[in-house]
C-alpha cells in the first residue's frame, strides 16, 4: 500500500517543484513523509513524528485555508488529504488542552510541590512535561516527564523560588499549550543547635588554637563565629567555614587571659545560642626580636641617613636602641628609634660604626647588628697652574707682557651618560683655545652656589667622567667650562639631571 500510494501521488503531482520542502524531482525531504525519500539530490531530514501525508503542512494536499505557497498553489483540501492518510494510518491532529488549577499543595525548605488538573484530549493524555526556570522567560530545563497530575521539585535552599511550565502531551505527542506558576521552598526560621564546648591548645605568647564539635541545623550550618567576651559584650575575633571546627587564633597580647564561645550559623543567617565558654592565659613573652637586616648608611654634604629592615618576632617590634661609636671610640650617638630610618648631621670624612638592635613590647631586645661607614668627604681641590697665584676657581695668571685675554671655546657635546643614586656619569669634548687648553671645569650646583667637583686636566677629545658623593633622589645641575694656558675660562655649558 505505500508503494501504490506513493506513485498513485505522483501521479495526480503532490510534490510541485515549487514547493519550499521539495527536492526538485517530485520528492519532499522531510521524512517520515510518504513522498519523501533520499533520491541523490539531498539527505532527508527527520522532521515528521511518524509516517504520514505533508506533517508540516507546508508541501502538498494543506487542508482547510492554506497560506504562504499553498495559498496560490495546489489544494485538494482535507477532505482528500484524510481519505488518502487513511490508507498509511490513523493520525492523531487534536491537541490536548492546557491543565487547570495548578496550585503548590505542600512545601519544605527544601522542596514544594505542585499539583493540576488533567487536560482533555479526544483520545488520552498519555504524559505531562514539567519544566523549571529561575524566571518567566527562561531559560527552561526538563524536570521530569510524568503521567500524574503532580510533581515535587528538590534540592532547593530555603526560600528559593522557581518557575514551573507543565504542558499535557498524547501519545501522538501532540502539546497543549503550557501553563506557567512561580511557587517557592519555606524559609528556613530554625537555628542551628549550639556547638560543642570549645577546648584551647597550643597557646603561646600571641597564639592559641580553639577547637569544637559541630553544630546541627535543619538545613545546613554555613559558619561559625569565634567571639570573645569583653566585659559585658563580645567581640567576633574569626569566621570559620562550616567544614572546619577549629581556628588559629594569632597577634593575641601575651600574658592575657581569653574567653571564647562559638556560635553557629546557616545558609539563611540564623544564628544559634552560644556554646559554653573555654577561658585560657596566653604566656608571657620571653622571646626577643631577630636582629635587624639589611643597614644600610648614606651620607652627603648635609646629612647621614641609617635604615634597615624591621625584624620578626613573635608578638611584634616595638622600638630600636642605635650606638654610633667613632674609629677612635668616643660614643657619637646612643638615641631609641620607632621606625626603620634615622637621619643625623655629622661631621664629614669621619668613620663610624653603627649598630642597632630592636626591643619588643615586653623589653627583650635582639642580637645587635652592626656596619662601618664614613661620612661624606668634600672633593679635592685642584691646585692652580704652575706661576698662578690664588686658588681654584679663582687662580690668577702671572703677569705677561702680552697677557692672553682670548676666552678658549666651550666643551661640545655633553650629555649624561648614565646616573646612580649617589653619582652621575657624563660625557663631552674638550674645547679648544689658540695658545692651547690647560683643562676642564666641572662645577656643581650647591645650596645655589656654583662648588668645584672635578678638574679635567685632558686637552684634547671626548672624555667620560664619574661625578661621585650625590645626594640620592635629588635634582642635579652641573656647568663645565674650558680652561686655556693663560687661565681664561670659556662660556659654560650646562646639564642637569636627578639621582635615582
Amino acid at each position: 500500500w505505500y508503494t501504490m500510494l506513493h506513485e498513485s501521488l505522483h501521479t495526480m503531482g503532490a510534490v510541485q517543484d515549487g514547493a519550499p520542502d521539495s527536492n526538485g524531482t517530485a520528492h519532499c525531504y522531510s521524512d517520515y513523509d510518504i513522498m519523501c525519500y533520499d533520491d541523490g539530490s539531498g539527505p532527508t531530514h527527520v522532521v515528521c513524528a511518524y509516517l504520514e501525508l505533508d506533517c508540516q503542512g507546508d508541501t502538498y494536499f494543506n487542508a482547510g485555508s492554506p497560506s504562504g505557497w499553498l495559498a496560490s498553489h495546489w489544494n485538494i483540501g482535507q477532505p482528500m488529504n484524510r481519505f488518502l492518510d487513511a490508507g498509511a494510518q490513523s493520525v492523531d491532529y487534536t491537541t490536548p488542552t492546557p491543565v487547570t488549577a495548578i496550585a503548590k499543595t505542600a512545601s519544605s525548605i527544601s522542596s514544594f510541590t505542585i499539583a493540576w488538573n488533567a487536560g482533555i484530549d479526544d483520545v488520552a493524555i498519555t504524559s505531562y512535561r514539567v519544566e523549571l526556570a529561575p524566571a518567566s522567560n527562561g531559560p527552561w530545563t526538563l524536570h521530569s516527564s510524568t503521567s500524574s497530575t503532580s510533581r515535587t521539585i528538590t534540592g532547593l535552599a530555603p526560600a528559593t523560588a522557581r518557575y514551573v511550565r507543565v504542558t499535557a502531551l498524547d501519545a501522538a505527542a501532540n502539546a497543549s499549550t503550557p501553563v506557567i506558576g512561580s511557587y517557592a521552598s519555606d524559609a528556613d526560621t530554625a537555628a542551628p543547635t549550639a556547638p560543642g564546648s570549645p577546648a584551647a591548645s597550643a597557646v603561646t605568647a600571641s597564639t592559641a588554637t580553639v577547637s569544637w564539635s559541630a553544630s546541627v541545623d535543619n538545613d545546613m550550618v554555613d559558619h561559625y563565629l569565634l567571639e570573645r567576651q569583653t566585659g559585658v559584650g563580645w567581640q567576633t575575633l574569626a569566621t570559620v567555614p562550616a567544614s572546619t571546627m577549629s581556628t588559629n587564633l594569632t597577634s593575641l597580647g601575651w600574658s592575657q587571659a581569653y574567653t571564647i564561645a562559638i556560635r553557629a550559623v546557616d545558609r539563611s543567617g540564623n544564628s544559634s545560642a552560644r556554646s559554653t565558654s573555654v577561658v585560657f592565659t596566653t604566656l608571657g613573652d620571653t622571646t626577643p626580636p631577630d636582629a635587624p637586616t639589611n643597614l644600610a648608611v648614606a651620607s652627603d654634604a648635609e646629612r647621614t641617613t641609617m635604615t634597615w629592615t624591621a625584624p620578626s618576632d613573635d608578638v611584634g617590634v616595638s622600638s630600636y636602641s642605635l650606638l654610633l661609636v667613632t674609629s677612635a671610640g668616643v660614643v657619637a650617638l646612643a638615641e631609641n628609634a620607632y621606625s626603620t630610618t634615622y637621619a643625623i648631621v655629622l661631621p664629614k670624612a669621619t668613620t663610624y660604626t653603627l649598630t642597632v638592635r630592636a626591643f619588643d613590647a615586653a623589653g627583650n631586645i635582639s642580637q645587635g647588628a652592626s656596619i662601618v661607614f664614613t661620612t661624606w668627604t668634600p672633593p679635592v681641590i685642584e691646585p692652580c697652574p704652575s706661576g698662578w697665584t690664588g686658588t681654584q676657581p679663582n687662580c690668577v695668571p702671572p703677569r705677561a707682557t702680552t697677557p692672553d685675554r682670548t676666552i678658549p671655546n666651550r666643551p661640545r657635546a655633553a650629555r649624561v651618560l648614565a646616573t646612580s643614586t649617589r653619582s652621575v656619569r657624563i660625557s663631552f669634548l674638550v674645547g679648544t683655545d689658540r695658545g692651547g687648553v690647560a683643562g676642564t671645569r666641572i662645577y656643581r650646583m650647591q645650596r645655589g652656589r656654583w662648588i668645584l667637583a672635578l678638574y679635567d686636566r685632558a686637552v684634547r677629545g671626548t672624555r667620560q667622567l664619574t661625578i661621585g658623593g650625590l645626594a640620592p633622589h635629588a635634582a642635579q645641575r652641573f656647568k663645565l667650562v674650558t680652561v686655556d694656558q693663560a687661565g681664561n675660562q670659556s662660556k659654560s655649558v650646562l646639564l642637569a639631571t636627578r639621582t635615582r
